[in-house]
């Protein structure tokens, strides 16, 4: 089986300069974990997830480990949400994005969802997204096609 028979083309895509305030609006409503970034061509140049919106809210290691009032001090973390809200899409994207082409295996694409962690491909023709598929799709359509369920 081959991506292109599950892939979702109904995708969510962010543009080039989509605030994070809008971004989290969007995923939260669509209940969606993560999007496609384009260019104005509608390229792709990025993927923004949840996970990339949470690590920008809050202090990394470094900052906890060399701040001491980031470790006390909420208030101040509260803040940053209000500042991060207003960043653009681009600001906290993960731009080397692990890509597939529609007749990639699914079983492949399994593997490497499992060896770079990654919880959603997205699917490109001429590096515009055609579709995304996701960890839970390929989990599905290996058991139903191998244990007939």
């Amino acid at each position: 089986m081959q991506v292109k028979d599950l892939m979702n083309t109904n995708i969510i895509k962010f543009k080039k300069g989509t605030t994070i305030k809008l971004a989290a609006q969007i995923l939260t409503e669509k209940h969606i974990s993560g999007a496609p970034v384009v260019d104005e061509k509608e390229r792709l140049i990025g993927i923004l997830s949840e996970k990339d919106i949470f690590k920008a809210l809050y202090p990394d290691y470094n900052e906890f480990y060399n701040n001491d009032s980031l470790r006390t001090d909420f208030d101040k973390i509260e803040e940053r949400l209000y500042e991060v809200a207003n960043f653009k899409v681009e600001d906290v994207m993960v731009k080397d994005v692990i890509s597939v082409s529609p007749d990639t295996s699914i079983v492949k694409v399994g593997a490497i969802m499992m060896a770079q962690n990654i919880h959603r491909v997205i699917v490109l023709d001429k590096n515009t997204p055609v579709g995304i598929v996701t960890r839970r799709d390929i989990y599905r359509a290996i058991f139903k096609d191998k244990l007939k369920f």
